[in-house]
């Protein structure tokens, strides 16, 4: 404040706002001033995410944090992403880094669509996932979907939509018929470019809305995401649909918090044998597509009685695949302030996983169903995980200059799988895999009957201590023991330590162009179920 009095000028000199430096960042079972942190933790906000044909989170994050490689070879839309960190952490077991979505340990990316997404938080080293013990070795993805709507009692509405052309770039060189024959190869009198007869110029789109509002203290959120994605190999696509819910609500002058989350996605795929691409690039140039053939035995196409050499049209033609996966994730929360610096929280979340895929081999598919006659498959895999955690959250200054924040939790997961497979051959007629009962045969080559069940159970105990003296020292220590009953008895608990610490030089001297100096130092170990 300047008095004004008979100043006609006034000179006003702002002190500089380092706003980057007072950004929260997400960390494990809580947040830190970006300034705070003592670990390698990065935050990518929706402003910095990756813009486009977004299908899945781990795109947003393509080329965003340093030592995080996101891939996914091949374009088939079905494909998963490699998600490595740092590396391949593990041989043998998940080098994929842990995903934990609104709080939710171990979530499917499938459970959240990119359009929800408010920001994505990423623990790169040992002192920072060691708060998730014997998860968090191949490192922790934290994931925050959009909840808070406006309190002025009017309600917001979203639409957009946008389409997308795919096209095959830099094929492998193959011989064209000239050049193959040139080099003696066989002769069939056709010029056929097979992978031109696999592959075409694709589209896809997407159309998402979001409704979202607020009225006292209660905050709503609503999305409904729809996704077709075509592949550029005909006969490979993706459907997927989210829907998502966020309710929260405050009551007892905001003391006590409630919040909802739900989110159902269903993905139907349909796919073709990967074995076509690579025959189509094998495959000799002068043969034809088809050929006559008075028995018909492979449903009219051009075929070779040689080994590991089938016509690339046929495959994709006599071999279907398809799949449907639905997924719910709910989760409830409830905080409640004690003291304005004590604060409880508990989350009881469930992530059920349901997919049915099947599969097909004509009869007159030369790969498979010819010598099978016909075959067909139907698989189910079932996965329910719940999870139980409770934290104790207390802050308060100890001396003037040094803050101290305390974390205390408890954690209890239980995971069931299921799943069954049947596979029978000798059909008379292609019915595919809705009538496995047509199928005579169900023993030997090219069947199968199978199930499985397993259960296991994880319980956590863990605590952390962050101190803070005048924004200028900074120290980082946490605990966490886990019993895992899918170990053996005598090796079932494991013990995970962090500690971290850095100080800003900036605050004890004058570091120029600086807004901030900080060296820090960790250790932790982590480990892999």
């Amino acid at each position: 404040e300047v008095e004004v009095g008979n100043q006609s000028n006034i000179t006003i000199n702002l002190e500089e706002d380092i706003q980057s430096l007072e950004e929260a960042v997400v960390i494990g079972y809580g947040s830190q001033d970006k300034k705070e942190i003592t670990s390698a933790v990065v935050g990518v906000k929706p402003e910095d995410f990756n813009k486009g044909n977004i299908s899945n989170p781990a795109q947003l994050l393509q080329g965003k944090v340093a030592g995080l490689s996101i891939t996914r070879p091949g374009g088939n839309p079905n494909a998963g992403f490699n998600v490595r960190l740092r590396g391949l952490s593990t041989f043998g077991a998940n080098s994929s880094p842990l995903i934990v979505l609104d709080g939710v340990i171990g979530a499917n990316l499938d459970n959240v669509d990119p359009n929800d997404i408010q920001s994505i938080d990423v623990l790169k080293d040992g002192s920072a996932a060691a708060i998730y013990g014997a998860r968090g070795s191949s490192g922790v993805i934290l994931i925050t979907t959009t909840r808070q709507g406006n309190k002025d009692g009017n309600t917001n509405v979203s639409i957009n939509s946008f389409g997308t052309i795919n096209q095959a770039t830099n094929l492998i060189p193959i011989l064209s018929a000239e050049e193959f024959l040139e080099r003696g190869g066989a002769d069939f009198g056709s010029e056929t470019d097979w992978r031109d007869e696999l592959i075409s110029d694709s589209f896809s789109y997407t159309t998402n809305a979001t409704v979202s509002g607020g009225f006292n203290n209660t905050n709503y959120m609503a999305s409904v995401n729809y996704r077709d994605n075509q592949g550029i190999v005909d006969g490979t696509n993706n459907q997927r649909l989210n829907t998502r819910l966020n309710v929260s609500q405050g009551a007892l002058d905001n003391k006590l918090r409630f919040n909802v989350n739900l989110s159902f996605s269903t993905i139907d795929s349909e796919s073709i044998n990967d074995a076509a691409f690579r025959y189509a690039t094998l495959y000799n140039p002068t043969a034809p597509i088809f050929e006559e053939d008075p028995d018909n035995r492979f449903g009219g196409y051009f075929q070779r009685d040689l080994f590991d050499f089938y016509n690339p049209v046929a495959i994709a033609n006599q071999q279907k695949f398809v799949g449907e996966t639905k997924t719910a994730l709910t989760s409830y929360r409830v905080e409640y302030d004690f003291l304005p610096n004590l604060t409880l929280t508990a989350q009881y979340s469930e992530d059920r996983q349901n997919t049915l895929s099947g599969g097909f081999w004509s009869r007159q598919d030369y790969q498979v169903g010819f010598g099978a006659k016909g075959s067909a498959e139907r698989n189910t895999f079932d996965r329910q995980q719940k999870i139980f955690e409770s934290t104790l959250r207390y802050e308060t200054d100890i001396t003037d200059g040094l803050n101290m924040t305390l974390l205390g939790g408890i954690a209890f997961q239980s995971t069931k799988n299921q799943g069954f497979n049947a596979r029978v051959r000798q059909y008379l007629f292609d019915l595919g895999w809705n009538n496995l009962g047509a199928g005579s045969i169900r023993l030997g080559n090219n069947t199968n009957v199978s199930s499985f069940a397993n259960e296991d159970q994880l319980n956590s105990l863990f605590g952390r201590a962050n101190f803070n003296y005048n924004n200028t020292f900074f120290f980082s220590a946490s605990v966490r023991a886990e019993t895992y009953s899918g170990f053996g008895e005598n090796n079932q608990t494991g013990v995970f330590p962090a500690l971290s610490l850095g100080a800003d030089f900036t605050q004890i001297f004058d570091m120029g162009i600086f807004s901030q100096f900080k060296p820090r130092a960790s250790f932790g170990i982590t480990g892999n179920l």
